[in-house]
């Protein structure tokens, strides 16, 4: 966006603040289960710009594929914080190393 619509600029600034804000209450809510050193905000931003970055390939290769394979890799990574956060993902994973049912 050129520096000539600064109106424009403020309403996708407005945009994308309220979509990282709402994934940021998302990803605050399930803290919990996280790694205690994740950054919400942080974390939020790293979901906008890949959910952004995969439209605009999608768009460029005129293909679904570039943002279904996105999708895919930031549900991996969400599963993979979930499985190093989690108490209850730490004892089952010990319970099977372990050999229990």
């Amino acid at each position: 966006m050129s520096n000539s619509h600064p109106g424009v600029r403020r309403l996708i600034v407005a945009n994308f603040d309220a979509w990282s804000d709402a994934v940021r209450a998302l990803i605050h809510d399930a803290s919990p289960r996280l790694p205690s050193d994740i950054e919400p905000a942080a974390l939020a931003r790293h979901v906008l710009a890949t959910m952004e970055g995969a439209v605009m390939l999608a768009r460029a290769y005129q293909s679904f594929e570039p943002f279904d394979q996105a999708v895919h890799q930031l549900r991996d990574y969400f599963e993979r914080l979930l499985r190093d956060g989690s108490d209850w993902s730490r004892r089952a994973h010990s319970a099977v190393s372990e050999g229990a049912p």
